[in-house]
């Protein structure tokens, strides 16, 4: 966990990365334009776009932590923001006194004290490309939010389980039985 951080920060951090995705995809693309060059076998080229996923998926962190700048901004409530306890590189932050979140392009400030109830739910899939992964839901009064906690899968975010975290924050959280799916 990287803590005394300001919004500022992790976009400066999500716009570096980037630019780091971007070289590496530049470079692997490069070697294996050479390797298809030499053996006539081109397609293997294909796995350079494991990286340009990669690269997207940075470029989506790097907006929603603009969105999220943004709603903080125009709100009135960026200075109004705690330390930064967590950020999980992709969508979601754990401040002091807040859960900030985006959801379908939308951004939400979770007050602890707003969070009635959570459940973890767990998918487990036995198949030849099968896993194992944990959601973590939140539910307030007007909305639910799903935040992965775990998952057998590469993922592009940070992993951690949050729910005794939350439960400091607000001891009055009901906790629902685990689901399964």
């Amino acid at each position: 966990m990287k803590k005394d951080l300001k919004i500022e920060d992790y976009i400066l951090i999500a716009k570096s990365d980037i630019k780091t995705y971007i070289i590496a995809t530049f470079i692997l693309f490069l070697i294996l334009l050479f390797i298809g060059y030499k053996v006539d076998f081109y397609y293997i080229l294909f796995f350079d776009l494991i990286l340009v996923i990669r690269v997207l998926e940075r470029i989506s962190t790097y907006n929603n932590l603009k969105l999220i700048k943004s709603y903080l901004i125009e709100h009135n409530v960026i200075n109004k923001i705690d330390k930064i306890d967590f950020w999980n590189e992709r969508n979601y932050f754990l401040t002091s006194n807040h859960l900030i979140i985006v959801k379908n392009r939308n951004v939400y400030l979770v007050n602890y004290n707003e969070i009635h109830k959570i459940y973890i739910e767990t998918i487990l899939r036995l198949s030849k490309n099968g896993g194992y992964q944990e959601y973590l839901h939140v539910l307030t009064s007007s909305n639910e939010f799903t935040i992965m906690t775990y998952s057998t899968y590469l993922v592009g975010e940070e992993l951690i389980d949050i729910k005794s975290y939350l439960l400091k924050k607000n001891d009055k959280i009901i906790v629902e039985e685990n689901r399964k799916r």
